[in-house]
């Protein structure tokens, strides 16, 4: 979901939020150019290869590091520190990767231990998971193209149905594992990674690894 939203502000260049503003692809380009420029980077691993992601548009990795809270606070510090006027108005395209950051964060959770939006959904943070959650996939419902179709209308449809669907599941099973209200509980917590894909990916490469052994 986070590489198909990637490849959706790239290939669109710009979406809509639901207040009306504007998210660029154009200001992530600024930023590799200025950091390429200057030879160094402004606490982020942002480069060439994730403004090229079509060479490698499968790795997870590029689009994570292409959407992530350090490359949102980099934008940010150019506009209102630096006041280049290249990022002038990228508030809502930091708005964005902020959101995108953390959701997939949040839904990606792997350590009991973890903090902030990394950290298992418990009843004890649910304060601050539930209301995010809640707000990303209403922030999302509410993107648009740049003709004004909703995103979750268009051919591009599939990276927000995803993450909606995927958020507003992970918290019916919270609901029920964790906080089921009157019935026993079954879970102290929940780490979002348990239900993705990847193990079923890793069970059957190492069934076909053996079987061709």
């Amino acid at each position: 979901m986070l590489k198909l939203m990637r490849n959706a502000l790239a290939e669109k260049s710009v979406l809509i939020d639901g207040d009306g503003s504007e998210i660029k692809w154009q200001y992530l380009k600024a930023l590799q150019e200025l950091q390429s420029t200057e030879g160094l980077l402004a606490a982020n691993k942002l480069n060439e290869r994730h403004i090229q992601w079509t060479r490698q548009k499968m790795k997870v990795k590029l689009a994570a590091q292409t959407l992530s809270a350090s490359v949102a606070s980099a934008l940010e510090f150019c506009n209102h520190h630096l006041n280049i006027a290249t990022f002038k108005d990228s508030d809502a395209t930091v708005k964005f990767i902020r959101t995108l950051d953390r959701l997939f964060d949040a839904l990606n959770s792997h350590n009991p231990l973890a903090k902030g939006f990394k950290a298992p959904l418990l009843v004890g943070n649910e304060c601050i998971w539930r209301p995010f959650l809640l707000s990303a996939v209403n922030y999302l419902k509410q993107l648009k193209l740049s003709s004004g179709q909703l995103v979750s209308d268009s051919l591009r449809k599939t990276g927000v149905i995803g993450f909606v669907a995927t958020a507003t599941s992970i918290m019916q099973i919270f609901d029920t594992l964790v906080a089921n209200h009157g019935h026993p509980v079954l879970m102290k917590y929940v780490l979002s990674y348990k239900f993705s894909q990847d193990h079923l990916e890793l069970f059957f490469c190492s069934y076909s690894q053996s079987w061709w052994i």
